[in-house]
């Protein structure tokens, strides 16, 4: 279980996937208190991710602010970009 590198708290699982011979593999993590995700992606892509790279995912700007092995899994934590402006926005 990945540790929020905002708030070093573990965090939760927020999605699995079932493929034959394996059940229940946790694969993307979110930080209760942090707008902050990770996902696991093979490490051929190291090459193509960097520190710092913005891209649109599921209708949202996030910026990749960590890249961490694990065992044969590269783990992406990626922060979701103006999440601070948008939720103070929504309270205005």
């Amino acid at each position: 279980m990945p540790t929020c590198p905002q708030c070093a708290q573990p965090m939760a699982v927020a999605q699995t996937m079932s493929v034959p011979g394996i059940q229940d593999k946790a694969v993307r993590w979110r930080c209760a208190r942090d707008a902050v995700e990770v996902g696991g992606v093979h490490p051929v892509q190291l090459a193509h991710l960097h520190l710092g790279d913005e891209a649109e995912e599921d209708g949202r700007r996030t910026r990749i602010i960590r890249l961490e092995m694990e065992g044969a899994e590269l783990l992406v934590f990626r922060q979701a970009v103006g999440a601070d402006k948008q939720t103070r926005a929504g309270n205005a």
